[in-house]
């Protein structure tokens, strides 16, 4: 009996020391890039500006990812998105800490992504992650486009940016064509997945669920490319192209003139359905919505009490999910209010905002 208690008791002393070894192995090796780092740091001219030369002077950062479902990892399994990996890869290969805030939503385009820029103020940002194109239309894909990477620059102006070449395209067409024309003129890093899936040595659904979301071993691939990009952008000492750079299509200066009407601003109406939004001085601009997608639902537009338009708010493919876009190529003039009626008081909860563009 006191042998086979003895055995049990060697193995787990054995247990605690290779785990104690394997500890003071990990925090050695921290330990000697932080020095690295440190040495990096007293040997480079200059402040370092971006994600690459922060990680090679040893500093923390922050990133920003910005796209669809794809950009959001959707049907990964818990662990496996490529956010997470990344920034337990960062940690374990340049010892400094990444916080990562993802702000894609699923189901939409471009718009979306650039609205979601314009309204984020949590802070600064070393490095985004710009992860569309699947969603959207050849017609309206460069300009929406442009506009995230116009926002991007001007509100994060030390900012290192990838593009994603999303892998539900499969091979190259006009839309990626678009997307590297723009990473080209502004200076940005392609993060190639179509590439990355058909040298995987998988076949194409061995990598997704369903045809278009990626399974585990697929985001895997995406984690992989974009992680590359950083490691070789550490090793170049990449920094940012900075200053102003003409815009690729006419008219991008009015992306810049936003204004953003939250639910909030407007008063709702007794039964639930109708939301009216005052306003002090005359509005005109391009108008888009903000707003999650249920069931089935219409909102009635009415601008100064006179009808506007009318827009469909349902999502057949079941649950609900947070939509942004735009409502009508034309701009509109508010001069007094502007009044939702919409067809159900669920309808109406799922109301977050205007978007106007193009403000004058």
């Amino acid at each position: 009996m006191r042998k086979a208690a003895i055995i049990p008791a060697i193995i787990l002393v054995i247990i605690l020391t290779v785990l104690s070894v394997s500890v003071i192995i990990q925090q050695r090796e921290i330990r000697e890039l932080q020095a690295e780092n440190i040495r990096v740091s007293t040997e480079t001219d200059g402040p370092p500006i971006g994600a690459y030369q922060k990680l090679r002077h040893g500093h923390n950062i922050s990133i920003l990812i910005v796209g669809d479902s794809l950009g959001a990892s959707a049907g990964a399994g818990e662990g496996h998105s490529w956010e997470t990996r990344l920034t337990d890869w960062i940690y374990e290969k340049y010892a400094v800490r990444c916080s990562v805030k993802n702000i894609s939503l699923g189901g939409t385009g471009s718009y979306a992504g650039y609205v979601q820029v314009m309204k984020e103020d949590g802070g600064d940002y070393d490095l985004a992650i710009i992860c569309y194109g699947y969603n959207d239309s050849e017609e309206s894909l460069s300009k929406y486009y442009e506009a995230i990477i116009r926002a991007v620059r001007s509100k994060y102006i030390h900012c290192n940016i990838i593009s994603v070449l999303q892998s539900p395209e499969r091979e190259y067409n006009a839309k990626t064509e678009v997307i590297n024309e723009l990473a080209e003129h502004y200076d940005i890093d392609i993060a190639d997945t179509i590439a990355a899936f058909n040298s995987s040595g998988y076949g194409y659904d061995e990598l997704t669920e369903d045809g278009v979301h990626p399974n585990d071993i697929g985001y895997s691939l995406y984690y992989e490319t974009v992680r590359n990009i950083i490691s070789d952008g550490v090793d170049a000492y990449r920094g940012i192209q900075g200053g102003d750079i003409d815009a690729v299509n006419e008219g991008m200066e009015s992306f810049e003139r936003f204004y953003y009407v939250p639910a909030e601003a407007g008063v709702r109406s007794a039964d639930g359905c109708t939301v009216e939004i005052p306003f002090s001085s005359q509005l005109t601009g391009l108008p888009g919505m903000d707003y999650e997608r249920s069931g089935e639902g219409m909102v009635e537009v009415y601008i100064d009490d006179k009808p506007a338009w009318s827009e469909e708010m349902g999502w057949s493919d079941g649950g609900s999910v947070h939509f942004i876009s735009p409502m009508k190529k034309e701009p509109v003039t508010i001069r007094r209010s502007i009044r939702l009626e919409f067809s159900s008081e669920d309808t109406a909860d799922g109301f977050w905002g205007l978007i106007f563009t193009d403000v004058q």
